[in-house]
């Protein structure tokens, strides 16, 4: 594309649903889909942290550092 990508237009909008379902139509061809992350293992390692956090096995320590006071915030564009 000569259009830059935070200003190029969307293909079409999918919700996480469909792209879990393995498949996906746009402009009548089906194009499979897989999902970046397991569900199976996110879960496997939330229900392990939940054990450490439970058997006081997790600590959390002291901040390396503090983020800057006088640093601004820049906004992001939010495309629809």
């Amino acid at each position: 594309y000569s259009i830059t990508s935070s200003s190029r237009p969307a293909m079409q909008q999918y919700s996480y649903a469909d792209l879990r379902s393995g498949s996906i139509e746009y402009e009548g061809h089906t194009i499979r889909t897989s999902p970046l992350s397991s569900y199976k293992y996110a879960r496997a390692i939330a229900n392990e942290l939940k054990d450490w956090i439970e058997k006081g096995e997790f600590e959390l320590t002291v901040p390396s550092f503090s983020l800057p006071k006088d640093s601004g915030v820049k906004s992001l564009e939010i495309r629809e």
